[in-house]
């Protein structure tokens, strides 16, 4: 079990974490991008023989059954290299997750602003990049998480150069109906969150073709309009302008958690 998550009396059973030997993950995605590797140029050498066959102009065999059962053969043989391409993708994205949350549960401690801290909502922090409100724990390089980069850039967020996780370990967890500091905010004023599940039987649909299990509700409240709720779970990103909540008075907050989990939140500071 992974030592953040004994400390105290927690309220969820997050033994399955999984295994994060730092060296060990990163030694896979180093062999799932060989095998990537490998088969791509499988996959171009076998699309090049396909293109051949195509051209009118040469005939590799002077009989077209065996021409076509070539044909047949290489298609097959791209397909089967295309879907070990994307199962290798796959690998890597599951990868880089395990290696940002095991870092993130290791190094996120309560944050603290002047005389705020995140202590009594039951949350720990964590900054990367541009330091953003909390002045306390210091901010990580960005760069210094090599796995954080290809997380960001697998969900289209690597737009961001300041990214703030919050660390959901028990079921007390939460944060209060707020609106985001603007102050520093780029002129669009985007921010985006995404959901990790901590424990890996959260992050796959329980059925094929569902989405997986509800780990909390972001819920937006706005005068006269009353609440408004988003589902989270792993990997769900929801966005929204800083800038336009802060004209409408519009907030968001967290009231419970329904399973473990961390966020990361993403914005471009100037």
């Amino acid at each position: 079990m992974s030592e953040p998550l004994q400390r105290g009396k927690r309220a969820f059973d997050a033994d399955a974490v999984g295994d994060w030997n730092r060296e060990d993950l990163d030694c896979k995605v180093a062999r799932i991008k060989t095998n990537m590797a490998v088969a791509d140029a499988t996959a171009a050498i076998t699309t090049a023989r396909i293109d051949l066959l195509d051209d009118d102009n040469v005939t590799l065999f002077t009989d077209a059954a065996a021409n076509t059962a070539l044909r047949d053969e290489c298609l097959q043989t791209c397909a089967e290299q295309n879907k070990e391409i994307e199962t290798s993708r796959v690998e890597i994205d599951e990868t880089h997750e395990a290696i940002v949350i095991n870092y993130i549960l290791k190094h996120a401690q309560h944050g603290t602003h002047g005389s705020i801290t995140s202590a009594g909502s039951k949350r720990r922090v964590l900054l990367f990049g541009k330091p953003y409100y909390w002045t306390w724990p210091p901010a990580v390089p960005i760069g210094a998480v090599p796995a954080l980069k290809g997380l960001l850039e697998r969900h289209n967020l690597d737009w961001c150069n300041s990214v703030l996780a919050n660390v959901y370990d028990e079921e007390a967890s939460k944060i209060a109906p707020h609106m985001d500091a603007t102050r520093g905010l780029t002129s669009e004023g985007r921010v985006a969150t995404l959901s990790l599940a901590i424990r890996a039987q959260d992050r796959k649909p329980l059925l094929p073709g569902a989405l997986p299990p509800k780990l909390a509700d972001l819920v937006f409240t706005e005068p006269g309009r009353g609440e408004r709720s988003e589902l989270l779970y792993h990997g769900r990103v929801v966005e929204f302008d800083a800038f336009d909540e802060e004209r409408r008075l519009r907030k968001h907050g967290i009231k419970k958690t329904l399973r473990p989990r961390i966020s990361l939140t993403c914005r471009e500071l100037a």
